[in-house]
């Protein structure tokens, strides 16, 4: 409960790093909040023509699956990177000014949330264009999101903490992602996994 308080005390520092985050990774492009609809949307056309055309992976409504998998694995893989370096990365800030450390990895969690927020006008775009049905279970995308949210912070803090005692978990940690992106259902269905295998999913 103290911990709570304590990040509910620092949240207008939390909102002000979120955001400067964000100004930064934007900062030196032509075009920029506007690639974070711009990347999901190419993403999803150089997947899908590789893997619906070239490959001819046979998925119903490919596009709309690719995208609806790729933009939550694609929040938390940059969030997750972005935690595991908050910290150190805010080295000089913290031998200046006394803050939880915490602050850190929940500032680029945020960031990483705006960002996907922004990224969900791709999707609506492509389920308009593509004119697919309306589930009703999408009433419960706000409680996914909250849950993915709470996964990424408790691994952000873990990496990141890691990371101050132990430099090379930056690394490693971009190994783990590439291998857990394809060991996953990202841009292939559950079909497609071996049933020994499909279990572990489950």
């Amino acid at each position: 409960m103290e911990k709570l308080q304590e990040i509910y005390k620092y949240r207008e520092l939390i909102w002000a790093l979120a955001l400067k985050e964000l100004r930064i990774r934007y900062k030196r492009s032509s075009l920029g909040f506007l690639w974070a609809l711009l990347n999901p949307l190419l993403m999803m056309l150089i997947l899908t023509a590789v893997f619906s055309t070239v490959m001819r992976i046979p998925v119903q409504h490919y596009a709309v699956f690719l995208i609806s998998a790729l933009l939550p694995w694609t929040f938390f893989s940059q969030a997750l990177t972005y935690s595991a370096e908050s910290i150190v990365g805010n080295g000089e800030l913290l031998k200046k000014v006394s803050v939880p450390k915490s602050v850190f990895p929940i500032a680029a969690v945020l960031s990483n949330a705006i960002n996907f927020a922004l990224s969900m006008l791709p999707l609506a775009l492509v389920l308009a264009v593509l004119r697919f049905p309306f589930h009703s279970t999408w009433v419960f995308l706000p409680v996914s999101f909250a849950v993915m949210v709470m996964f990424t912070l408790g691994c952000g803090f873990v990496f990141a903490a890691a990371n101050v005692y132990f430099r090379d978990i930056s690394h490693i940690l971009q190994l783990l992602l590439s291998a857990w992106f394809y060991l996953s259902p990202v841009i292939y269905s559950l079909d497609f996994v071996p049933s020994r295998f499909s279990r572990s999913f489950v």
